[in-house]
């Protein structure tokens, strides 16, 4: 298996999460297809993380530690010091977050699956015009308390 996960899989957290995960994974093939020619390297079925229950760690924007979800750690807080001067109405808070996905299946997770709860992450975060996912890197720091860090890039 790559180091990196997912590295070479084109998809934008920032637009709206499909309803269903047979639309995502629709909408996942479009995107292989118009930015490498074809969806060869998208399997939905592909499993990806052979464990039950994962624990990811991101960085995001957060408005209010109340925008976290019931399966997130808050581990960092930082009030941005320019929030007003980058034209936002309220404080705006770099954040590192812990959160802990649980395999539909309790066994693993499948390509389509891990997306479709990725995307549902950061669905209450901050975000630039785009961001996309740049792929997850295995955690190799046992002192690190999470699984799998995720990589986002943003335009």
């Amino acid at each position: 298996m790559e180091k990196r996960i997912f590295h070479n899989v084109i998809w934008d957290f920032s637009e709206e999460l499909p309803e269903t995960r047979e639309e995502l994974n629709q909408e996942v093939i479009a995107k292989q297809i118009r930015n490498f020619g074809n969806s060869d390297n998208w399997d939905p079925t592909e499993i990806i993380i052979d464990q039950p229950e994962v624990v990811i760690c991101y960085d995001a924007i957060m408005y209010s530690k109340d925008d976290k979800y019931n399966n997130e750690e808050i581990i960092k807080f930082e009030l941005l010091p320019h929030w007003k001067e980058a034209g936002s109405d309220r404080p705006e808070f770099y954040s590192t977050i812990h959160a802990t996905l649980k395999a539909d299946n309790n066994q693993n997770f499948p390509a389509l699956e891990l997306l479709y709860k990725l995307h549902e992450q950061f669905l209450n975060k901050g975000t630039p015009a785009k961001l996309y996912l740049d792929g997850l890197e295995k955690n190799e720091k046992p002192k690190n308390k999470y699984d799998y860090f995720v990589y986002i890039d943003f335009d």
